[in-house]
């Protein structure tokens, strides 16, 4: 593109073969007509000497120049002097430019000279094209941003190419056609994009919006353009739990307390999530009482916690984007009813201790979680005679939660010459817990039974043979036939395993005494070196089992013997052997029947079989892909190499084998060994 251009050619050649004249046509673009689409171009035919150029002076002689089609003509006088640029013509013309504003033209142009000059000089012609400036058309608009929120404001800049152009605007946003929102534009528009264009992108969170730009001059079209930006779904646009139903499941619990309990409720929760501006929900989330949940639909374990416990649920939708409501619920503690002491003791009618009284009375503490006052709550108490074989309810409340208290069993009778059993019993909705405490008979240093059979130390006689109640120490050997242990019951909060260190076993109550490693309720076994050195071993009725030792005066702390890794099962199944271990693991081995392959495929410098074993299925199902290890098992003269060829299932079968060789060979015996370990599904 140019505002100017020129076409030179030689006219006359001095007998030295220089030139000695030229002709030039010479264009110039005087204006532009923006408006109207067009150029003015003014015009010059140039005649140029050189040093030995001087054509004398002849007559008019006849011109012609066609500027874009368009033909002029005259003549003039082409005598010039040496080293001398002489005007033969000049003029202007309108020269229209395309629809586009671009213009190409082509020239032409000659002069009649008919004179002598080192020979004969007629017509001198020429012509040449010039490309002129772009004129602008259509209108290009600029954007205020490249990317905006829906419902905010993109601002709109139209420079035009001249004051008479107006515009109509039209955008097209996912909709499959254009839509005008501004007619008459000048030199700047807006655009509110609406929140209802996010009803048309229910994936995505942007989309791209083009804008048409028409140009008119008057009531004709100038061209358009079209530029574009991206709208954004505000991040205010997110889907929302719009509903969260949760009922009780645990059978009962509703009726009785109208409360959620700690320890036994569990709850049902279905949530409902609404999309935003046309989305769908994709997934749903909970997170309740350190667990997650990934259904709409479950229900929860039983709750740990107390007091406010959030449930927090999450729905995203198809933009991927979240919404999250918390709900809080309100959950009663509780513990199962706690028997923190209880001691029975023979005394006088007024509870002081007599060793030798037939009244017994009980000093007991327990509580039982009130639960609005809703739960239930009842505390027995029995007794048995050493002799018989059953339990008598002889004291029965149903007034308290909580009892720190001494009870007086004045409407009952203890024999003297009988030891007696005596049990509390603590009951509440959810549970019955119970303690024991043993009534001695009457002491006497020594008593003889009735039968003559028996002898008793430190209290009377209640049966044949020997009982000895007093502490007793053997200076010489003893041997014992058929030794039986008596359990000792450590059942009150009197009691502290820091301080058990006799060889002995005993029954602990373990919510009751202090330093027990479980709360589940088990048996005390005591092995005493001395005062200084012992070892305890607690098992539970849940089968735990724990160990600690005392040493130099110091407890160490307990140990969890309870889980030992070991093999629980071993067999055949196909041509596995396999092992399953007790802590969830399992390993297989065998080794796949032997085939004749043909190794032939040339690769490279080797030669391949793709394929050659086939994926061998697995006799059990593991958690997540296992460790497995390959080997060939080579006959003789059948060396080969092996390499995996993929797994579609690879908790289920092993991969596919390969294998390679570094000759052909048309008959390859082949047998794979297998060695696998993993977690079990």
């Amino acid at each position: 593109m140019a505002i100017s251009g020129s076409t030179t050619v030689n006219a006359t050649m001095t007998s030295g073969g220089t030139v000695g004249d030229a002709l030039q046509f010479k264009w110039s673009v005087v204006s532009t007509d923006i408006a109207n689409n067009r150029s003015t171009v003014s015009w010059q035919l140039v005649l140029i000497s050189y040093d030995y150029g001087l054509i004398n002076s002849v007559p008019q002689k006849a011109w012609n120049v066609t500027i874009n089609e368009q033909d002029f003509s005259g003549t003039a006088n082409v005598g010039i002097g040496n080293n001398t640029t002489k005007t033969l013509a000049s003029g202007t013309v309108v020269i229209p430019h395309d629809s586009d504003g671009t213009k190409i033209f082509s020239y032409s142009f000659s002069q009649v000279f008919d004179i002598t000059f080192n020979g004969w000089v007629g017509t001198v012609s020429g012509s040449g094209t010039g490309v002129l400036n772009t004129i602008p058309r259509a209108t290009t608009p600029t954007l205020s941003d490249v990317s905006i929120d829906m419902g905010e404001t993109l601002s709109i800049t139209l420079p035009r190419a001249s004051n008479s152009f107006t515009h109509t605007l039209q955008h097209d946003f996912h909709a499959g056609e254009w839509t005008t929102f501004a007619t008459g534009a000048t030199t700047s528009a807006t655009l509110t994009p609406p929140l209802s264009w996010a009803d048309r992108i229910p994936w995505q969170t942007s989309g791209t919006c083009r804008i048409k730009c028409i140009t008119y001059n008057g009531s004709t079209q100038m061209g358009s353009t079209i530029v574009q930006f991206t709208a954004v779904v505000p991040d205010s646009v997110k889907p929302f739990v719009s509903n969260v139903a949760i009922s009780e499941q645990t059978e009962g619990l509703k009726d009785k307390f109208n409360a959620y309990i700690q320890g036994q409720s569990k709850i049902k929760v279905t949530i409902t999530g609404t999309g935003a501006r046309s989305s769908l929900i994709q997934k749903y989330a909970a997170q309740f009482d350190g667990a997650l949940y990934n259904e709409r639909t479950f229900t929860t374990n039983i709750i740990k916690s107390s007091g406010t416990v959030p449930l927090v649920t999450t729905v995203t939708d198809s933009r991927k984007r979240q919404g999250t409501l918390t709900t809080n619920l309100t959950v009663l503690a509780y513990e199962y009813p706690q028997i923190k002491n209880f001691r029975a003791y023979r005394s006088d009618a007024v509870g002081a201790e007599d060793p030798d009284g037939n009244i017994v009375t009980i000093d007991l503490e327990f509580d039982i979680t009130p639960l609005n006052n809703k739960n239930n709550k009842v505390f027995r108490i029995y007794s048995k005679r050493s002799d018989l074989g059953t339990w008598d309810n002889i004291y029965t409340s149903y007034g308290d939660y909580s009892m720190n208290t001494q009870i007086i069993l004045s409407d009952s009778t203890f024999d003297t010459d009988y030891d007696y059993q005596l049990k509390l019993e603590v009951e509440d909705y959810f549970k019955m817990v119970e303690a024991q405490s043993s009534v001695s008979a009457a002491y006497t240093l020594v008593d003889y039974h009735s039968s003559g059979k028996g002898i008793s130390f430190g209290k009377v006689a209640q049966r044949e043979g020997f009982d000895c109640y007093l502490d007793s120490e053997f200076f010489n050997k003893a041997h014992f036939h058929n030794l039986t242990y008596e359990l000792i019951y450590l059942n009150s909060s009197t009691f502290n395993l820091n301080n058990i260190t006799d060889s002995g076993e005993y029954y602990v109550a373990a919510t009751l005494v202090k330093n027990c490693p479980s709360t589940q309720n088990g048996y005390l076994s005591v092995r005493k070196y001395n005062d200084s050195y012992c070892i305890q071993t607690y098992t539970t009725y849940a089968n735990e089992r724990y160990e600690r030792i005392k040493v130099a005066g110091t407890w160490r702390t307990w140990v969890d013997k309870t889980f030992v890794v070991g093999v629980i099962e071993e067999g055949t199944s196909g041509i596995w052997k396999y092992r399953k271990w007790s802590n969830g693991f399992c390993e297989l081995w065998g080794k796949t029947n032997q085939i004749s392959v043909a190794i032939d495929n040339s690769w490279g410098n080797i030669f391949t079989c793709g394929d050659a074993v086939k994926s061998v299925a697995y006799p059990f199902t593991f958690k997540t892909e296992p460790r497995v290890t390959m080997s060939p098992y080579r006959a003789t003269n059948n060396n080969f190499g092996i390499y995996t060829a993929g797994n579609g299932n690879p908790i289920k079968q092993t991969p596919a084998v390969s294998v390679w060789r570094g000759t052909s060979s048309s008959s390859t015996q082949v047998s794979i060994e297998f060695y696998v370990y993993g977690e079990l599904a």
